[in-house]
């Protein structure tokens, strides 16, 4: 996650399943993966959502708290500071090089510890715990009985998305053990460079650990 990303698209529809996942019994947790500066991707830029009237249908209550942040005030920590999400934990240090991972994470879980809900969002989604990406060990250490975790992916064009899923679901359950895993897909369609031509924008979120409870 970086500045330059906040209040995009996939905000809003991230921080909309997140607050349905979290309902008025869950103690919600997030680890940003937060990321310094700018790369070269142009992630982040699609903020037609806050002037089409459309998406306040999607959920009211966080499009009237994410757009001011899109579109004044586009930090991560903007995020946090705001009272939009009583009682929940953040963990937004910046991910480290491969030396100093092992404590990063342990500060991680140790920030984390009391939260029954964890979203993690990578730049990337869930690989080999590069710096844009989460690894399974990290999942293995957080996950436990009791705990949803939720992980964002994105999917490539390199193979069908089928089988993404499946490997990417094989993947979690090995390193986690668990049988209750389910990944939720959506794609919204946004402006291309072409003037009247779109692209689709498809970002999975995968749930590790759901109940019954989480599932309705």
């Amino acid at each position: 996650m970086r500045d330059a990303y906040v209040g995009d698209i996939t905000d809003l529809i991230k921080f909309s399943l997140l607050r349905t996942l979290t309902g008025d019994d869950r103690q919600l947790g997030i680890a940003w993966y937060y990321l310094e500066g700018r790369d070269n991707h142009v992630d982040g830029r699609h903020l037609e959502w806050c002037d089409q009237e459309h998406w306040k249908l999607f959920d009211p209550d966080v499009h009237a708290w994410l757009r001011p942040i899109a579109q004044s005030d586009r930090r991560v920590m903007a995020l946090e500071d705001s009272a939009f999400w009583p009682g929940a934990s953040f963990f937004s240090r910046t991910v480290p090089d491969r030396r100093s991972r092992a404590t990063w994470s342990r500060a991680k879980r140790s920030a984390l510890e009391h939260c029954d809900l964890i979203f993690l969002d990578p730049d990337n989604g869930v690989r080999d715990g590069s710096r844009k990406h989460a690894a399974l060990d990290e999942i293995k250490e957080l996950y436990r009985d009791g705990r949803s975790i939720v992980c964002i992916s994105f999917p490539h064009r390199n193979m069908p998305y089928a089988e993404q899923v499946a490997l990417l679901q094989r993947q979690l359950h090995d390193a986690t053990g668990s049988a209750k895993i389910l990944t939720i897909r959506t794609s919204v369609s946004v402006p291309a460079k072409k003037p009247g031509m779109t692209i689709p924008r498809a970002r999975w979120f995968t749930v590790i650990g759901y109940d019954e409870a989480l599932l309705q």
